[in-house]
């Protein structure tokens, strides 16, 4: 799994499943252990790319709208 762009407490994730490309975006739990999945793709990619491009985008529409679900 490649991590990407920690911004905003939102983590991208990109890793290939099943011969396709899929993103995940997680946050920190503050009072509990690891992470918690906030997003992720429904339909896979073809390549890293653009699974990397459309990841991003939606962490980025995220933004702070996530803080909340992670706090």
């Amino acid at each position: 799994m490649h991590t990407f762009n920690e911004s905003s407490e939102l983590t991208l994730h990109v890793f290939l499943q099943d011969d396709l490309w899929q993103w995940g975006i997680t946050c920190v739990r503050p009072c509990g252990v690891g992470a918690k999945v906030v997003a992720y793709s429904d339909l896979g990619f073809c390549s890293e790319q653009q699974a990397r491009a459309d990841g991003e985008r939606a962490r980025l529409q995220r933004g702070d709208r996530n803080r909340g679900e992670c706090g």
